[in-house]
């Protein structure tokens, strides 16, 4: 059961994290109601679905998957939405990528030391 709960973790955590950069063109050209109607619709099916799986099966791994279905939906639509103001073939600048390299490099210690130090306290 815990594998199958591992398993069931994987596509939500990555369509969590790729909801959130494919969200970014859309707020910066001020597209509000796109992604206001991407998350209603998002909504209404995880919880439908999760009401659906959590009743007829009550395993926590359908649970999880069943929230998680409706998010990988979300992102295919939000790709749609973020195409319209992005250009997916530009090639990244390297004095861009030199500047954000460098504050992950400043920030990098801290952000172990506190992912460590609350498992840690745990």
């Amino acid at each position: 059961m815990s594998i199958l709960i591992m398993l069931a973790l994987i596509p939500a955590f990555i369509s969590g994290l790729s909801s959130t950069i494919f969200t970014i063109p859309p707020r910066l050209q001020q597209d509000i109601g796109s992604l206001q109607k991407n998350q209603v619709i998002t909504s209404a099916s995880r919880l439908c679905l999760v009401s659906l799986t959590v009743f007829v099966f009550p395993w926590a791994f359908l649970a999880i998957l069943a929230s998680g279905i409706p998010q990988i939906w979300s992102n295919i639509q939000l790709r749609k939405v973020a195409a319209k103001y992005t250009d997916w073939n530009q090639n990244p600048d390297p004095a861009v990528r030199e500047k954000i390299l460098a504050i992950v490099k400043r920030i990098l210690p801290g952000s172990i030391y506190y992912r460590l130090s609350s498992q840690i306290t745990i």
